[in-house]
C-alpha cells in the first residue's frame, strides 16, 4: 500500500476490532477454562513461543545485549504488569467497562508526554482529557453490580491501571521500535512476560479447571477448535503452504497437486501437535509421555488423513465456491 498512512489507520482500526473480540472473548473464558492469572501465563508463554517460531523465518537486524536486556525487563514488568491487571479486572467487571477503560490509554499517553517528556499541551486537547477522565470516572462511580460483574468498582479500577501500566509501555517500546525489528521485539517482550508469569504462577498455583476438568473426565470440544484454529491459521498453514510450494510446481503440474499437498503437509503437523496436547490433558502418561505421544499420534494419524483428504477440505472447498458464486451473482445483480 502506497499511502503509509492510510496503512496505519487500517492496522489500528483492525487491532482495535480484535482487541473487542478478545475482550467479550475473555470474559466468556475467565473463569469458566482458566483463573485470570493462569491465563496471563499462558497467553504469554503461547505467545513467546508463537514469535520465536516466526523469528527462525524473518530476517531483522542483530540486537546487543543491552537491547535483550531492555526488551526482556520490558517485558517482564511493562507488558505483564498490564496483563495481569487487565485480566483480573475483566473477570470482575463487564466487557464494555474493560473497554472503556482500556480506551484510556491516549489520555495516559498524552499526561506522561506532558509532565515527564515537556509535550506541550493545546487547549483542546485538554478539554479531551478532561471529558475523557470525566466519562471514566461516571462509570466507575454509577455502576452496580451483575451476572457480569460480581465486583465492578475493583474490576474497573484493575483495568483503569492496566491501561497507565500500558501506556507507560507504549511509550518505552515505540523508542526500543526505532531500534529493533518488530518481531524481535516482541519474542523478547513475550518472553520476558512468560517468565514473570510462570514465576508467578508456580507461587500461587495454577487455577485452571478446564485441565481439571479433563483430567475428570469432562471434555470440551470449543477450546480444542480454538487451537486448532490458532495453530492451523497462524502458524501451520503458512509453514504447509511454503513447503507445498517447494514440493509442486503450479504453473508446470496440476494445481489440484497443489491442494492436497498443503492439506497433507498440514496433517504431518497438526497431527502430533494436537495429539500432544491431547497427551497431555488425558493420557496420565508421566515419565511415558514421549513414547505415549508418539503412540497417540500414529492411531490419529490415519483418521486425521482421511478427515482432511475426504471430507474437511472438500467441505471446505465446496462451501468456498459456492460462497464465490453467491458473491459474484450479487455483484451482477447491483
Amino acid at each position: 500500500m502506497k499511502d503509509k498512512k492510510l496503512e496505519a489507520n487500517l492496522s489500528m482500526v483492525a487491532s482495535r476490532v480484535m482487541a473487542g473480540l478478545n475482550m467479550n472473548g475473555l470474559k466468556f473464558l475467565l473463569p469458566l477454562w482458566l483463573g485470570a492469572l493462569t491465563g496471563v501465563t499462558v497467553r504469554c508463554v503461547f505467545a513467546a513461543v508463537a514469535f520465536w517460531i516466526t523469528s527462525w523465518f524473518v530476517k531483522e537486524a542483530p540486537v546487543t545485549r543491552r537491547q535483550r536486556i531492555g526488551l526482556f525487563c520490558l517485558g517482564a514488568f511493562g507488558l505483564y504488569g498490564f496483563m495481569f491487571c487487565y485480566l483480573l479486572g475483566i473477570s470482575k467487571t463487564t466487557p464494555v467497562s474493560s473497554a472503556i477503560f482500556n480506551s484510556m490509554q491516549p489520555i495516559w499517553v498524552f499526561l506522561i508526554s506532558v509532565f515527564f517528556l515537556h509535550e506541550k499541551a493545546t487547549l483542546m486537547k485538554v478539554i479531551g482529557i478532561a471529558l475523557g477522565f470525566g466519562g471514566a470516572l461516571l462509570c466507575i462511580l454509577t455502576q452496580g453490580s451483575d451476572d457480569l460483574a460480581h465486583d465492578a468498582f475493583t474490576g474497573n479500577m484493575l483495568c483503569m491501571v492496566s491501561s497507565l501500566v500500558f501506556a507507560v509501555y507504549l511509550i518505552v517500546s515505540k523508542k526500543l521500535l526505532e531500534e529493533v525489528g518488530v518481531v524481535t521485539m516482541m519474542k523478547y517482550i513475550f518472553g520476558g512476560a512468560a517468565v514473570t508469569g510462570l514465576i508467578v504462577s508456580s507461587i500461587i498455583g495454577w487455577d485452571a479447571p478446564l485441565l481439571t476438568d479433563a483430567l475428570h473426565g469432562e471434555w470440551h470440544w470449543v477450546p480444542w477448535a480454538v487451537l486448532a484454529f490458532v495453530l492451523d491459521f497462524f502458524l501451520v498453514g503458512k509453514l504447509a503452504k511454503r513447503k507445498a510450494m517447494q514440493m509442486v510446481n503450479p504453473e508446470k503440474e496440476n494445481p489440484f497437486h497443489l491442494v492436497l499437498a498443503i492439506s497433507v503437509v498440514s496433517v504431518l503437523w497438526m497431527c502430533p501437535l494436537m495429539s500432544l496436547a491431547a497427551t497431555i490433558l488425558f493420557q496420565h502418561a508421566g515419565r511415558q509421555i514421549i513414547a505415549v505421544w508418539l503412540q497417540t499420534t500414529a492411531l490419529n494419524f490415519p483418521m486425521a488423513l482421511c478427515w482432511q483428504l475426504f471430507f474437511a477440505g472438500p467441505l471446505v472447498r465446496f462451501l468456498f465456491r459456492q460462497g464465490m458464486k453467491c458473491a459474484v451473482k450479487l455483484r451482477k445483480n447491483a
